[in-house]
């Protein structure tokens, strides 16, 4: 996935002047099965793309300024990168390894204020042939089933784009010390693009961690968001919120799959 200045990642995973870093699969066109392993990297204003294993070859560079990011319906692991500059409408196809992580590469794209467009796919557009074909000439279901199609599509938009949420106040503290809570800390929490969590303190960032490598649970009965590191459950932290309020905003923030994930303490 990648890594951004934001993200509580090893020194050696990304040099300090890099905005964003990560692997993809470069695909000749939206239908291949085959692909060259390449690395994206955002340094200097400008993203360059290079063979994994071999980063002195270099196979595109982008300014950022003529940078252009499309989205395909239906291809939620897909993205595509071109410059404004070139001649050649033709996107350069980067399949990322998961749909969370090609929508980290979108958070990062947004929050460098690059636009993303969507394009209907091959599929999409024989979907619409066949059925404006077939359809009988009826205005008010036209119209309806239209709408419908253009909700969707702005759906899928809207999950694959960055939101900024007001930060809650809560206190942070060790899930081994779950009763007592002896040491807490006042902290306020948010979910930035739907993919991270961030804690701050005293509006200063102290940590930002991607909800793909946690495990999380929610205890309503005590205002409670627990979460810790996949590979080590026992490395957990609490965030405990002061009325039903607070947490309930806090709440509405996360994606829905992890909101439901609700459980009573023991």
């Amino acid at each position: 996935m990648p890594t951004t200045r934001d993200a509580a990642a090893p020194a050696c995973a990304r040099a300090a002047h890099e905005e964003a870093r990560g692997e993809v699969t470069l695909r000749l066109d939206l239908d291949s099965e085959c692909g060259i392993r390449a690395t994206c990297a955002i340094r200097s204003n400008e993203l360059t793309i290079s063979k994994t294993h071999d980063e002195r070859a270099v196979l595109a560079r982008v300014p950022l300024s003529e940078l252009q990011v499309t989205l395909w319906h239906h291809r939620q692991e897909l993205f595509g990168l071109a410059s404004s500059c070139n001649a050649v409408d033709d996107d350069i196809v980067c399949c990322a390894d998961s749909e969370d992580i090609r929508n980290e590469w979108l958070a990062v794209f947004q929050r460098l204020g690059i636009d993303v467009a969507t394009k209907l796919g091959a599929d999409d557009e024989e979907y619409l042939d066949s059925w404006l074909a077939g359809i009988e000439i009826n205005g008010d279901a036209l119209k309806a089933r239209l709408a419908h199609k253009l909700r969707t599509l702005e759906e899928q938009q809207a999950r694959a784009r960055r939101v900024e949420h007001r930060a809650v106040p809560a206190l942070l503290c060790d899930s081994a010390d779950e009763k007592g809570m002896k040491c807490r800390v006042v902290v306020e929490a948010s979910v930035q693009g739907g993919t991270h969590l961030e804690i701050r303190r005293e509006g200063v960032l102290c940590a930002s961690v991607a909800f793909a490598v946690m495990r999380t649970s929610c205890i309503s009965r005590d205002r409670v968001f627990a979460f810790a590191p996949q590979n080590d459950p026992k490395l957990g932290l609490l965030l405990h919120f002061e009325d039903g309020a607070s947490f309930s905003e806090f709440l509405d923030q996360l994606p829905a799959k992890l909101a439901n994930q609700r459980r009573s303490p023991a």
